[in-house]
């Protein structure tokens, strides 16, 4: 089932609530006692877009990764036979937690080997997982692209190359873990420049999805002989 559905209502509802601010913002400009308070009130509510939207992404790059790796899982596809980005993913997921906890490296490379010679398989816990460490923004999109790879991959010149995805990634991260205020954030910006964001952020993850939806339909993942 295609992410693009449910990013995009998602991406409604972060639309829906500019409007609401827009109305808001108008309300004020007619009323001259709006005390800074209500002023600062509107800020925050603007700056909750940045984390709308943040989740909106996350979310569909992990529902879009998660139907790969189950696609990859129930074909059957042999280690060897996948491409060197899903055997470090799956190897990623299966590993990376054992390795980082002071596991015995000895028992690692011993429980490794057969997974070399079986077919790819995630833990069912983690096979929702984000393909790469850290924070889906622009960065992780260039990357993904490049790795994958995802050659019919032309973001629209009107997304400006998804460059907002750092701008929605940065501020969602900074309000998430309290080192800036909602209504300091929000005040940074306009309610318009918040909807062109919106929209770009539409437009470029759209096509994203739509690509790596391509990749798996065209089974990228399999190594070419």
């Amino acid at each position: 089932m295609s992410a693009i559905p449910e990013l995009s209502t998602r991406l409604d509802s972060a639309d829906s609530v500019l409007r609401s601010v827009k109305r808001l913002e108008r309300a004020a400009k007619r009323n001259r006692r709006v005390s800074p308070t209500e002023y600062r009130s509107v800020s925050a509510i603007r700056a909750t877009v940045y984390v709308l939207v943040y989740n909106a992404v996350e979310n569909a790059v992990r529902e879009t990764f998660t139907n790969l790796r189950v696609t990859i899982q129930n074909q059957g596809v042999p280690f060897g036979r996948a491409t060197e980005f899903w055997q470090h993913d799956c190897s990623r997921i299966a590993f990376l937690d054992k390795m980082q906890s002071g596991t015995n490296h000895g028992q690692v490379i011993a429980d490794f080997v057969p997974k070399v010679n079986a077919h790819l398989t995630w833990d069912p816990r983690r096979i929702s997982d984000l393909p790469l460490a850290g924070n889906f923004g622009h960065g992780s999109s260039m990357d993904i692209r490049a790795r994958l790879p995802l050659l019919n991959f032309t973001p629209p010149s009107a997304c400006v190359n998804g460059i907002d995805l750092e701008i929605v990634r940065t501020n969602r991260n900074d309000l998430s873990h309290g080192f800036e205020a909602f209504d300091d954030i929000g005040s940074q910006t306009t309610t318009a420049r918040m909807q062109e964001i919106v929209s770009r952020t539409r437009l470029y993850m759209t096509s994203f999805i739509g690509a790596i939806e391509r990749y798996q339909t065209d089974q990228g993942y399999l190594r070419v002989p």
